[in-house]
């Protein structure tokens, strides 16, 4: 990770605090903030990390271990990962050609009537609730598996939209193919809402703090966690471990040989 000149040795001017490569790397440090106020903290971190997809990088990832005795000794496994991307404007965020204010409307109108249906199904098929759910408040329904035409057919144009959307982006990559337990995207305040990212993704929003700074980061919506497979998080965790060796080097000024 080669950080920019003015975050590693000086004061930021005014011309690098405004760039997008200032902006980034301003967010990103809110980013870290967050990760690092998470009670427990994670056990090891860095910025502009290779996932699974080696040219899809995460402006900031995390993870977190817990001891494991295997053969009759204790070791570090890590059990949760954290993957974030960084967009400073709205056409990041959406695949290139396209309309997104069009096609976003008409997403949350077919998300409205794909939960005014839910309600019906709870009544007519509630085969599909889970049983392994105590309590109503915290059931989980299999809406996916429901006979109703109309659910189904609302559910494909869903998708289809969401893939008009987001097809080619960072998001869409990196959720199609589980890189991290969790995914967050950041933006800044304004660019855009919860019900306007992936399902399953978090939102991050950082607000303006003074004329050209961010401050602490919000969480808008909580990342719904996936089965990540272990070999998908080693890889993660050993290029964090990379990237924060090359950060080392960075400040340290040393020199490879």
């Amino acid at each position: 990770m080669h950080l920019p000149a003015n975050i590693r040795h000086r004061k930021p001017s005014l011309r690098q605090l405004t760039s997008s490569t200032g902006r980034r790397w301003a967010i990103r440090r809110q980013v870290l903030l967050w990760l690092l106020g998470q009670r427990p903290k994670p056990t090891g971190y860095s910025c502009e990390v290779a996932t699974a997809l080696q040219h899809d990088q995460a402006d900031v990832a995390a993870f977190w271990s817990a001891p494991r005795t295997i053969g009759g000794r204790r070791q570090l496994e890590p059990t949760r990962t954290v993957a974030v991307i960084v967009a400073l404007t709205r056409e990041e965020c959406y695949a290139s050609g396209i309309n997104p204010e069009a096609l976003q409307n008409e997403l949350r109108y077919t998300r409205r009537q794909l939960l005014r249906l839910q309600e019906s199904i709870r009544r007519e098929e509630p085969s599909l609730r889970d049983d392994g759910m105590l309590f109503e408040e915290y059931a989980e329904w299999h809406y996916e598996k429901s006979r109703n035409p109309e659910y189904q057919s609302l559910l494909q144009h869903c998708h289809k939209l969401e893939e008009q959307l987001y097809h080619g982006t960072r998001m869409e990559r990196m959720s199609r193919n589980i890189v991290a337990d969790e995914c967050y995207l950041a933006v800044p305040e304004g660019v855009l809402l919860r019900d306007e990212i992936l399902p399953g993704w978090g939102l991050l929003v950082i607000p303006p703090e003074g004329e050209y700074g961010f401050g602490k980061a919000i969480v808008e919506q909580h990342a719904t966690p996936r089965a990540c497979p272990l070999a998908t998080r080693l890889h993660l965790v050993q290029n964090i471990a990379m990237t924060s060796s090359d950060s080392v080097d960075a400040v340290l000024r040393l020199r490879k040989r």
